[in-house]
């Protein structure tokens, strides 16, 4: 979706193709490897 361009102590921002900006409460992160997954909808971002 996208990639990770700064982590603050309660979100993460994630930008994508087209500018998109990502603002994801840490608690909806689960980290796997090299790869972030969120327990998200894509419509819920």
């Amino acid at each position: 979706m996208g990639f990770v361009v700064r982590e603050t102590p309660d979100k993460i921002i994630v930008f994508g193709k087209g500018n998109e900006r990502y603002d994801i409460p840490i608690e909806k992160i689960q980290q796997v490897g090299g790869n972030v997954l969120i327990g998200l909808n894509y419509s819920d971002l």
